[in-house]
């Protein structure tokens, strides 16, 4: 896969859809096809099913952002709220202790994931586990999870970490090891409610640059810098 892939910031609007929504998208167009073929019989039916396909086809909308390109600074894979924020140990691929911050996302959040940095995945590693409720910062030790580690220009490592909920039964990472991404691209999805995490090595000079309890954006919030 070519590297110019994930150099998009911003998607089509059912790009997002088309192509991390599995059989969800193929759902969305049977519920539109069977509303609208009984909607003159049945109104009420009708109309229901054409809302629930609306309201599919809303949670896997990706407004376009204006991405913060700072290569000293590492911004949010996700929207959500911080619920973690510590310092820590154990992360694959990180010796010593690392600065973790987890975002728990809600169901009404946008769940496409954005990279969190310019730089290189250098490795990719898909955990089965539980599918608790993610609300917990227990549930990443536990959980299905995707481990990703990027690289930027100057060595320095990034752990994100894509958490599998009670309802988010599938997380989605697209690229591949050796692909080259940009800082906010878009590059895979969380499907409904879940959470996800980065942990940076504190050794690199790693910071937070945000509060527990703050409210993040993709692409455009700040979550640490060098």
């Amino acid at each position: 896969m070519q590297a110019t892939d994930w150099n998009k910031t911003n998607l089509p609007p059912l790009a997002l859809l088309w192509r991390y929504g599995g059989w969800w998208r193929w759902l969305i167009v049977a519920l539109i096809l069977i509303g609208g073929g009984v909607t003159l019989r049945q109104p009420a039916l009708g109309l229901g099913l054409l809302v629930c396909a609306a309201a599919l086809a809303w949670f896997f909308r990706n407004p376009s952002r204006a991405v913060a390109a700072d290569p000293m600074s590492v911004i949010s894979p996700v929207d959500g709220v911080v619920d973690d924020l510590a310092i820590t140990d154990g992360s694959p691929w990180i010796q010593g202790e690392a600065l973790r911050i987890g975002i728990f996302l809600s169901v009404l959040d946008v769940h496409a994931t954005r990279a969190p940095i310019m730089g290189t995945v250098r490795e990719v590693l898909s955990t089965p586990g539980t599918h608790r409720n993610a609300i917990s910062p227990k549930a990443g030790a536990t959980n299905q999870r995707n481990e990703i580690r990027l690289s930027d220009s100057a060595g320095r490592s990034v752990i994100l970490r894509q958490i599998a909920g009670a309802i988010a039964r599938r997380v989605v990472f697209a690229p591949q090891p050796g692909d080259a991404v940009q800082a906010g691209a878009v590059v895979g999805m969380i499907r409904f409610g879940s959470r996800a995490e980065l942990w940076l090595p504190v050794s690199t000079g790693y910071v937070a640059a945000v509060w527990h309890g703050e409210r993040v954006r993709s692409g455009i919030s700040v979550l640490a810098r060098v």
